[in-house]
């Protein structure tokens, strides 16, 4: 069995004796680990936006010393990780990718669009703020009392 023993400030495998600076659970099955001088962190997350419907709007995510899979969520449903999102025509991932770059690009923002987003970069075991994104008609509508 696998067990991660604590070494001062590292971490270190029984299996292979690998050490590793920074560790963390994900869940009861899983745990990341990150080799020393490699652990990643957001240097830029998401924040709230309004945008008038039909318009573009552009969610920032980028995440230092990280090379793997960023996933972007929708009210907590995963949209993909692809640069351009499967079932979502409009959304594509844009960026340096080599630079940690990951942002969420929504073309022609519809009503729909008006959710909560986040930033995930899967392998580190991170996780963006939750930034709404907040979707406007343009169309006013004017009430007149009779």
């Amino acid at each position: 069995m696998n067990m991660l023993v604590s070494v001062g400030k590292l971490y270190r495998t029984t299996s292979n004796h690998t050490f590793f600076t920074e560790c963390r659970l994900v869940d009861a099955r899983f745990l990341v680990v990150f080799p020393p001088g490699h652990a990643s962190s957001f240097t830029l997350q998401p924040e709230d936006r309004v945008v008038v419907a039909g318009h573009p709007v552009t969610l920032s995510c980028a995440v230092a010393g990280y090379r793997g899979i960023v996933l972007w969520t929708k009210d907590g449903l995963g949209l993909g990780v692809e640069k351009q999102l499967p079932g979502f025509p409009r959304y594509s991932i844009v960026g340096d990718h080599s630079a940690g770059e990951y942002s969420l690009r929504i073309e022609k923002a519809q009503l729909m669009d008006d959710a909560v987003y986040e930033c995930q970069a899967t392998h580190a075991a991170l996780r963006s703020q939750p930034a709404r994104l907040t979707v406007l008609s343009k169309y006013s509508h004017s009430l007149i009392d009779p």
